[in-house]
């Protein structure tokens, strides 16, 4: 059993007295209520996200194009011009920022993991699958009824999460929401490279 929702109405009203009214709509109607849920089937978790190079392993084998790939579009980046946004050339192979095969997996869309999970599936014959909105929740939550599962101070996140700080500041010095460590990582982070939560989890 667990309390699934991240805004408890009183800190929706608090954080949204500044906002107008069509944005306190917007938010209100992307933030439902929290709302008692129950686990009722085992699963397992993987401990962080898929890395590229196990995604380039399902691609090689498999010759699969993702959908930013098929489409055109693209998804976001760091573009050549110094901002950040779309563009056509970031699929999972571009980023516009350095990354390793280490790093986590980016611009894939359901269709993508879900193709991911079907290939694994079969290479190491067991089941794997995307995980339900409420297992994902009460996986990242591990058990605690915080802001955060690891506190509500958002500085409470350094030892925990790649967060946008002044590793990324010192980038862009115009950025109003950096908090106040330096974690080293101003983009991407390699997977596992923080605190896991209470369930082993990273990231």
């Amino acid at each position: 059993d667990f309390v699934m929702g991240s805004m408890p109405y009183n800190e929706f009203l608090r954080k949204s007295l500044n906002l107008s009214d069509d944005d306190r709509l917007g938010l209100l109607l992307n933030s439902p209520p929290q709302r008692p849920k129950v686990v009722s089937l085992p699963f397992r978790m993987s401990a962080h996200e898929v890395t590229i190079g196990q995604y380039r392993q399902f691609v090689n084998d498999t010759q699969y194009k993702s959908d930013a790939e098929q489409t055109g579009r693209g998804g976001t980046g760091l573009r050549e011009d110094g901002t950040w946004g779309p563009s056509p050339r970031f699929t999972w192979r571009e980023y516009g920022v350095p990354v390793t095969d280490d790093h986590p997996v980016a611009h894939l869309s359901w269709n993508d993991a879900n193709a991911f999970c079907q290939w694994l599936s079969k290479k190491e014959g067991a089941e794997y699958r995307l995980p339900t909105d409420v297992e994902w929740e009460y996986a990242c939550r591990a058990g605690t009824m915080t802001r955060y599962y690891c506190g509500d101070d958002p500085q409470s996140l350094a030892d925990h999460a790649n967060m946008s700080d002044q590793s990324l500041a010192k980038i862009n010095p115009r950025l109003p929401w950096a908090l106040g460590h330096d974690d080293g990582h101003a983009y991407l982070a390699p997977v596992g490279q923080f605190t896991p939560n209470a369930f082993g989890l990273y990231d």
